[in-house]
Formats: structure tokens, C-alpha cells, sequence
């Protein structure tokens, strides 16, 4: 369980929303959360750059990755207190914060953490194609794409480059 100081995630939103895109790949719309010892990263990036936040925790805890929706570290931040965050398997996280002397728990679907794209840096390959084809590409499958926020596998479009194909 990983203990989140308000103020700790209000300096850390501050930045990482910048790059938030709220119409973009499923993926891109998560906040990445990496644990290690008592160091904390929060990573969020889009297509074109990486905001990545670090700082450290009150206590050690085991290492951990975990994604967080960036809806809901928005609305985290609004919040007062601290929060503790676990992850109850690889698709849901449990939000847990005091009100009122209780004890009080939300439970979160998100992305697994090995649909994270990884650093810009890593995973860069040009894909040469001529732009008129990507668009029409675009185009063609983009109607298949879901307008309900809470269906995040269909609510984008993913491109695969393999050597020979269109």
C-alpha cells in the first residue's frame, strides 16, 4: 500500500497535467505510479513528451508499478488528507482516505501495467508511410471507436507497423 501526502499529489498534478490529453489513446490518459523503497515517480506523457514527477515517501514500502487514471488523480487532488493506494490485482486499484474518523474505500478499474508505451526514448521507430494512407486508415476505423469514457480499450485507435504491409 503506497501512502500519497495531499500536497505531494497537488505539486506533482501541477505538472503532469499539462501534458493530459483527455481525447487520446486509452493508455496516455493514465498516470503511471512506481514505487521503490521510499522513492515515488509519477510518470504521465503523451505522444510528443514525458512529465515525470519524483519524490519521496514518509516510509519504504515494496516496490511496486501500478496505473492510475488520470480522472481520477484529478479528482484525488481535490481532496483533503492523505491517500493509500493498492492495487488490488492487475486491473483495479483501491483508493483508500479517512472521513470522518472512517475508513473509506473506492475501487478503480484501469489498464494493466504492461499496456504502459514505456519511455519515449525506448520504444521509437520511424514507420514509413505516406501521410495521405495513415489518414485514411484514420478514418476508416475511427467509426468503430466507442464515445463512453468507461470502455477505454475502444475509445481509440492503434496503429501496428509490420515491414511489408499496408
Amino acid at each position: 500500500m503506497i501512502c500519497l501526502e495531499a500536497g505531494v499529489l497537488k505539486e506533482a498534478w501541477a505538472g503532469l497535467r499539462r501534458v493530459w490529453a483527455k481525447r487520446s489513446l486509452p493508455v496516455l490518459q493514465q498516470v503511471l505510479v512506481e514505487v521503490a523503497g521510499a522513492s515515488l515517480s509519477l510518470t504521465m506523457r503523451d505522444l510528443t513528451q514525458e512529465l515525470r514527477y519524483t519524490a519521496t515517501l514518509p516510509e519504504a514500502v515494496t516496490t511496486q508499478r501500478l496505473l492510475l487514471p488520470a480522472t481520477a488523480m484529478q479528482e484525488l487532488v481535490a481532496a483533503r488528507g492523505a491517500l493509500q493506494v493498492e492495487a488490488v490485482d492487475e486491473t483495479r486499484v483501491t483508493l483508500w482516505r479517512e472521513v470522518s474518523g472512517q475508513r473509506v474505500g473506492r475501487s478503480i478499474t484501469t489498464l494493466p501495467v504492461s499496456d504502459w508505451p514505456g519511455s519515449l526514448g525506448e520504444n521509437l521507430m520511424p514507420v514509413p508511410a505516406p501521410l495521405a494512407t495513415l489518414i485514411a486508415g484514420y478514418r476508416q476505423v475511427l467509426c468503430a471507436a466507442s464515445t463512453d469514457s468507461n470502455r477505454m480499450a475502444l475509445t481509440g485507435v492503434y496503429l501496428d507497423h509490420q515491414q511489408g504491409a499496408a
